[in-house]
């Protein structure tokens, strides 16, 4: 497995953006294989906690919820350094309204 420094992790999402993908599909494609990887290894449904930060990798954590909660998982989110979220995760945070996620 690689390691990547934060440095280098951000390097490599601006030449990805700058190749013409989006930061919102970074996100998304993150958060999807994240929850892609529990599902293989959890096939039953479970109770998941999921804890996010207010930065994009809480946005990250907030796809996560939404795509389990789609298989039927019992998701509580808890957002640990309260909720002046970045852009991207607020947007993340809007696409669970409505959801049974509990907060």
């Amino acid at each position: 497995m690689k390691v990547y420094t934060s440095q280098q992790m951000r390097e490599r999402e601006q030449a990805a953006v700058d190749a013409g993908s989006s930061f919102e599909q970074l996100m998304e494609n993150a958060g999807q294989a994240a929850a892609q990887d529990i599902l293989k290894h959890f096939e039953a449904p479970q109770s998941v906690l999921i804890l996010c930060g207010k930065g994009n990798n809480g946005g990250d954590g907030l796809v996560i919820a939404r795509i389990l909660t789609q298989y039927g998982y019992t998701v509580t989110v808890s957002l640990i350094c309260g909720e002046n979220l970045s852009t991207l995760s607020q947007l993340n945070y809007q696409r669970l309204q409505g959801l049974p996620i509990r907060f």
